[in-house]
Order: structure tokens, then sequence, then C-alpha cells
């Protein structure tokens, strides 16, 4: 990275002098759960959803708090983290999240539509968003609430079938000419709303953004297309990182500078995907005017009645099939557990097999030894009478007579 950087897709570094920094909660129609029933009774379909949300007792009433005002909505399920970041309404929003996670100035020139069958065979892997980069990079952005769904082992997987895909994609360009040269970065990111202890040891030093790439030892460098950035959402809420952004704000800045004003607005985006009520929106606002937009926005959501319970529709949706992935991950677990507990007993029989034949045959060698020494001594007696009848005797140490 040359010294003089271009940084047009860092909002912080932009003239926002104009952009929205005041939003309105008075526009909530709503002021409590029965009102909010009695609207949504008037279409039969619209309660069908109502009722069917309910069978979540917990997303319902944060439904109900979101629609009256209370809290906002959750930016870390995959529907409201897609609409947030919609590369069609707003590009420069993606863009702008991936320069700050990525330490360069990162151009978009499109977006993957998700099929579901990005893998050599389908299904496939669904992903969240998939973009194109102008260097001809791809980035796949996973917004993730459950650490055990996303275990380093899916993080392959997901790797993988993206690096196929851009591979496919050059070879319906270069076809058989296609030189592997061509393939560039592919990068798997993956925002973790909670994490598991790995990423909480204390030799990370409250660290919340990691990047991973595979590396060989004895120093020998290759040029490997894939890499990972993991970012522990909960550890910066608990740790929050900050940087003096005024110290940076320069017409020129070293690469060292670029990835610390990077940091910064990375820092940014991550306090946005923790707002949950008014007072942090406010609080959020006030201190990043350019990000109000986004808020108002949010506010526009909640404050639509069809709007929001679509968007908590797909959201119960969402978790139904975390709750079944998850049951599945257990039941996995149960089994591995049972197949090593079968395994455990096993072993465990075996050594007391083992055990009770060494104890047989050592009972046999006893019974063996027993039967020479009754054998020895029955032929000492005969000797003995056969010597008496010749009158001859044997001193008493031989036949064992204490003196």
């Amino acid at each position: 990275m040359n010294n003089n950087i271009s940084y047009d897709n860092l909002y912080i570094l932009k003239d926002y002098s104009n952009t929205i920094s005041k939003f309105s909660f008075d526009g909530f129609r709503f002021k409590n759960e029965k009102e909010v029933i009695e609207y949504y009774t008037k279409d039969t379909k619209e309660l069908e959803k109502l009722n069917e949300l309910k069978k979540n007792k917990e997303l319902y009433e944060n439904f109900i708090e979101c629609i009256t005002g209370k809290k906002t909505l959750p930016l870390m399920y995959d529907s409201v983290f897609k609409k947030i970041f919609d590369f069609e309404t707003h590009p420069e929003r993606l863009a702008s999240l991936l320069t700050s996670i990525l330490g360069y100035n990162v151009k978009i020139i499109g977006i993957f539509k998700n099929e579901g069958n990005m893998s050599p065979k389908g299904p496939g892997v669904i992903f969240d968003i998939v973009v194109k980069m102008e260097d001809n990079s791809v980035a796949d952005v996973e917004a993730q609430k459950i650490p055990y769904d996303f275990t380093g082992k899916r993080m392959s997987v997901y790797s993988s079938a993206l690096t196929y895909h851009m591979y496919k994609h050059l070879r319906s360009i270069y076809g058989t000419e296609l030189e592997y040269d061509k393939m560039n970065k592919v990068y798997t990111i993956v925002i973790f709303e909670k994490t598991t202890k790995e990423f909480k040891k204390p030799s990370l030093n409250n660290r919340f953004v990691f990047h991973g790439k595979t590396v060989f030892d004895d120093d020998l460098e290759l040029d490997m297309t894939q890499e990972f950035y993991l970012i522990a959402l909960d550890v910066f809420r608990d740790h929050e990182y900050s940087i003096n952004i005024e110290s940076i704000k320069t017409n020129e800045m070293s690469e060292e500078e670029f990835k610390k004003c990077c940091t910064y607005e990375l820092s940014i985006w991550l306090q946005l995907l923790l707002v949950d009520n008014e007072e942090e929106m406010r609080s959020l606002s006030e201190k990043y005017p350019w990000i109000a937009e986004i808020l108002v926005e949010l506010i526009e959501f909640m404050q639509n009645p069809e709007e929001a319970l679509n968007m908590y529709s797909n959201i119960y949706a969402e978790l139904a099939e975390t709750d079944r992935v998850s049951i599945e991950h257990y039941n996995e677990k149960l089994r591995a557990m049972i197949e090593e507990k079968d395994s455990v007993i096993e072993e465990k029989d075996s050594v007391i097999e083992e055990k009770d034949s060494v104890i047989e045959e050592k009972d046999s060698l006893i019974a063996q030894d027993k039967l020479v020494i009754e054998q020895q001594d029955k032929k000492i007696i005969e000797i003995m009478d056969y010597l008496s009848t010749i009158n001859i005797s044997l001193p008493n140490y031989i036949i064992g007579i204490d003196e």
C-alpha cells in the first residue's frame, strides 16, 4: 500500500455535515400489546404470522417492545443484517464495513445472489452476503449468533465452496487457458455475536479481530488464496477499543495510520450492531452523525407494522432453523458421547476378561504346583518306607525333622 492511500469508503474521513443527525421516536402508533393485537386482527394472514410468532415467547416479547418503540431491531439476525447492508440500496455501507475489516480500500463491483448452490454439488452452502471486489477477490460476510454453529471446520467448507465458485467463474471467462495465478483472495468473514472460550483466553489480551491464513513452517512463504477474519462482538462490547481519530485525519496517511483508521471505523460499525434501545441509538447518533441515516431506517422499519412483522417472521424462521441445527448438533454430541461410553465399556470388559484369564492361568499353575508337591511328598514317603524295611535310617535334616 502506498503512502498516498485512497480512503473513499471510509465514512469517518468524509464530510457528512449534511447528514441527518436527528430522529424521532414519536411515530410509533402502538403504545401496548393490546393495541398491537387489535391492529393485526384485521388481517387474517398477518394475525397468523403474529400467532406463529407467539410460539417463541422471548422473540414475541422482543417484537412487542420493538413495535412500541422500547427496543430496536436485533441487527445480528440475518434478515436485519442483510437489510442494513443491502448492496443494491446502500453499496457504500458494505464497502465501508469491508474496508474497515480488511484494512485496504475496498471497491465492490458486484454481489452474488445466494442461490444456495455455490459448491460443486447441491444443495450446497448457504451464504449470508458474498461480494466481488475490483481486484477480483471475493468476500463472504456472515453474521453469526451462536458460536458452535460456525466452527473452524464449517469455515473451511465455506471458504472451499467460495474458492470453487471463483474458479468456476474464471473458468467460464478463460476456459482451458485459465491460469491459477488469476485466482485472487477469498475472504471468509464471520462476525460472532457470542464467542466460545477460545476467544477469551488471557493471552489474547481482549482482542476482538482475528486474521488467519495458511502458513508453512521453515519460513516457506506461498501466496495462498484463502484468508479468514473473525470478529468477537461480545469481547468488543466488554472491552471497547478506542482511537483518537482526530490525530489521523490527514490528507495523506501511512499504511499503519490507515489501518488504525479502519479499526476505528470498524469499532463504530460494531457499536451499531450492539445497539439495543433508544438511549443507545441517540448516544451513537450524537457521536457519529453519519450513522444517523441507518438509525432512521431502523426506526422506520420498527414503525411500519407490516415491515416489522415480516422482519420478525423471518427472524422466527431463522431461529427455527437454528434450533433444528442446534438439536442436530446436540444429538451428534450425544451420539459421540454414547459411542465413547460404549467404547470405554468394551475396553473395560476386555481388561476384566484379560484379568480373569490371568487369574485362571495363575490358579491353574498353583494347582499344577500343588499336584507336583503332593507327588513329590508321596514319593519321599515311599522311599522312607522302603529304607525302613531294610533297616536304613536317614539323618533328620534330610527327612525334614528338626533336632
